[in-house]
């Protein structure tokens, strides 16, 4: 499933009424995308312009029954001012729009209701069927099909101390259930086809991951020591019995090795790399381990800066669950990231979902560079201080100082004191031109290569001004 459209009329900060087109536009460069959904959608804009409120509104449209509806000012929901429409599959069109109140203000005040959705969809289906198909046809799927990840997704994740709880081992409440393997419960718990993290306990997910790394690890143990035991006997084919060996790792893979593949790509940027050994002195339970690179000692996890966290807490999850064709979730990637290591960070998050429809919300150009300029949605203020869009002008891949100006309209990005000292430096360049006493012409000189060195002053200045 993926969204195509979305529909607001006066919900929230919305006052306007628009419709975001989230698909490739038909001129496209790349045919092969020209009027499909977009792949990935980068919504930037300043603070209160609504970028949250449109993950949220994603988020419930597309599973309204699994989604806590306080995501959502269920007061502002009217009959027909917010609408989300889908694609599911490669040809089911339908569209869920918001039903709002229905019942007097009393009863308003004493329970507020479940927010109800009106489908509206292909085959002449009235509500109730096209719900019926939609559920049919899309969760027959085991498969994950949203992550939803909050921009506080750490808040939780310092509290690792004990997880002896559970969710998914929480599961045994009955004496039948004592009986029941770990791993069945801990699939059935994997099964659900929806995580929001605003909910959801990440560290749920790291520990289901440190417990399948501990499953793997005796299975290794006992195939590495055949290996040795036989290779000691039989010195003679030793290389047999390493290939053996070998060949048993491959169909067997280590369960840390893919993520640290794809994680180390930005871990590195802080000197850190995920610790693929399974066989590790004095540890129990806290993979993944991260290490430094150079000297290989290992950081525990309560001294890993906020920005490395931030970066485990939503892989992780995305490593983990079964993810296929789905809605990922993502806002402010760039939280407590050094602007380096947001260089390669959405290759990273899509890297881990493929086939499926990935939304972030940032105040980042450098994330936001990263990005085809259809699949920037750049929300402003209009000259009525009302909200409204546009796509992005930069090209994927440009300098994100030129998206400040071009795509996040900053025409002044100095502070006051820069600002005068440019000031200045233009001013000067008028009076030494005009400066008829040599003398003074050369202090004027002076000042003006004074003012460019310490602030770097030239051509690629003065279009951000």
């Amino acid at each position: 499933m993926k969204v195509t459209r979305i529909h607001i009329k006066d919900y929230l900060n919305f006052k306007n009424e628009f419709e975001i087109d989230l698909r490739y536009p038909s001129d496209h460069p790349d045919r092969s995308k020209a009027g499909k959904p977009l792949e990935k959608i980068c919504f930037i804009g300043p603070s209160g312009t609504g970028k949250t409120t449109l993950l949220n509104i994603i988020k419930f449209f597309s599973f309204e029954n699994k989604i806590n509806p306080d995501c959502l000012n269920q007061d502002q929901l009217k009959d027909g001012n917010v609408g989300v429409h889908f694609l599911i599959g490669n040809s089911y069109k339908c569209s869920k729009w918001s039903i709002g109140f229905k019942g007097n203000e009393k009863e308003k005040i004493e329970a507020q209701p479940d927010v109800e959705l009106n489908y509206i969809g292909e085959n002449g289906l009235d509500s109730k069927d096209c719900k019926k198909y939609i559920e049919q046809h899309f969760f027959k799927s085991s498969n994950v099909k949203l992550v939803s990840f909050p921009y506080d997704a750490i808040r939780n994740f310092y509290s690792l101390t004990d997880l002896s709880n559970s969710n998914y081992l929480s599961g045994i409440t009955k004496p039948e259930d004592e009986k029941k393997d770990v791993n069945l419960i801990r699939q059935e718990y994997l099964e659900k086809k929806v995580w929001d993290f605003s909910n959801d306990n990440i560290n749920w997910i790291w520990k289901i991951f440190e417990d399948i790394v501990e499953e793997y690890k005796p299975n290794y143990l006992r195939e590495l020591n055949k290996f040795l035991s036989k290779s000691k006997e039989d010195d003679k084919n030793h290389q047999k019995y390493f290939d053996d060996f070998k060949e048993w790792e491959i169909q067997n893979k280590n369960p840390l090795d893919e993520h640290s593949q794809k994680l180390d790509v930005v871990l590195n940027k802080f000197n850190l790399k995920v610790d693929t050994t399974i066989v590790q002195e004095k540890v129990e339970k806290k993979f993944p381990i991260i290490r430094q690179v150079n000297n290989k000692d290992e950081v525990p996890k309560s001294f890993l800066s906020t920005g490395t966290v931030q970066l485990l807490v939503t892989t992780l999850p995305l490593s983990v669950l079964n993810i296929d064709k789905a809605i990922i979730l993502i806002d402010e990637p760039e939280r407590s990231l050094y602007p380096d290591t947001q260089l390669g960070l959405i290759s990273l998050y899509t890297s881990y979902a493929k086939d499926s429809q990935v939304f972030f919300a940032t105040h980042s150009p450098i994330i936001a560079s990263a990005f085809d300029p259809s699949e920037r949605i750049i929300l402003y203020f209009n000259d009525e201080g009302k909200i409204d869009f546009k796509r992005g002008d930069s090209p994927e891949g440009d300098d994100p100082n030129d998206l400040l100006y071009r795509d996040f309209g900053m025409h002044n990005i100095f502070e006051k004191k820069g600002e005068d000292a440019y000031k200045r430096y233009i001013e000067l360049k008028t009076l030494i031109h005009s400066e008829k006493n040599k003398e003074k012409q050369e202090e004027l000189m002076v000042e003006y290569l004074e003012i460019a060195r310490i602030y770097r002053f030239g051509k690629s200045n003065e279009k951000n001004t």
